[in-house]
């Protein structure tokens, strides 16, 4: 199994842009989120040093042989039975939350190879994360103002926008339609944008899936990120039926 990431960008600001961006970026978003201005996080997996924070680190739950190859952008595993193995990548620097009053993300995956068919388990998950220790399911052990998630999920045909953390595990924010296998491995991009009074989310190239915005849940806020000094980008991929 093999997914290729093209691209993370992450702002910030007074409003900020993963690519992670902050108040005003002098480029086009893929969906129909504006970029924020300032670049936080630009991680584009080219082989070659032009972005910020660029460099990514393995994260699984070490079953099987999974690996990250930061140049290329690819996480991969194989074993040869029926398994429950996690692998992905999380950015090896954070940006404090504390310093923007909004935040844009841009992630993008070109693509994913996985014979066994669908994610399962936890699914396929793309977004931000108070620790680089935990996989994204599993961030509320990380503890403290570090012990979250938040993202999207891909499982069973269905999307949706999640979070984790000490108040409820995998917890669904609001559903973000369906996907076919065909175009969730074909690659897509997610744009999010977040502040303190709502969440916004955009999906291109899922066929199915419908773009979102809504206001917070009482469990999950805006100030989970802002309490937060380490917020870090992360993609996470489960498959419990890999066998080669």
């Amino acid at each position: 199994m093999r997914i290729r990431n093209k691209s993370s960008h992450l702002s910030r600001g007074v409003a900020a842009s993963l690519v992670l961006v902050g108040a005003s970026l002098p480029e086009t978003s893929t969906g129909a989120i504006t970029p924020a201005s300032e670049v936080i996080i630009n991680a584009t997996f080219n082989n070659t040093a032009d972005g910020v924070l660029e460099n990514f680190s393995l994260i699984s739950n070490s079953i099987g042989t999974p690996s990250w190859d930061n140049a290329t952008g690819q996480a991969s595993m194989s074993i040869d039975e029926a398994s429950s193995g996690a692998v992905g990548c999380v950015s090896d620097g954070s940006f404090n939350g504390s310093q923007f009053s909004a935040i844009t993300a841009s992630l993008t995956i070109a693509g994913i190879t996985d014979p066994d068919g669908q994610p399962t388990n936890n699914g396929h998950w793309a977004g931000l994360t108070g620790n680089n220790n935990q996989l994204w399911n599993n961030s509320e052990v990380a503890g403290g103002s570090d012990g979250w998630a938040l993202g999207i999920r891909f499982l069973g045909g269905v999307v949706n926008f999640v979070y984790d953390n000490v108040s409820g595990n995998e917890v669904i924010i609001s559903p973000l339609g369906s996907y076919t296998l065909a175009s969730l491995q074909d690659g897509y991009t997610v744009d999010y944008r977040f502040d303190a009074s709502s969440w916004e989310v955009c999906l291109t190239g899922i066929t199915g899936s419908v773009d979102t915005t809504g206001s917070w849940p009482a469990a999950f806020d805006y100030t989970t990120l802002t309490n937060d000094s380490s917020v870090f980008a992360s993609m996470v991929y489960q498959q419990a039926n890999e066998a080669g």
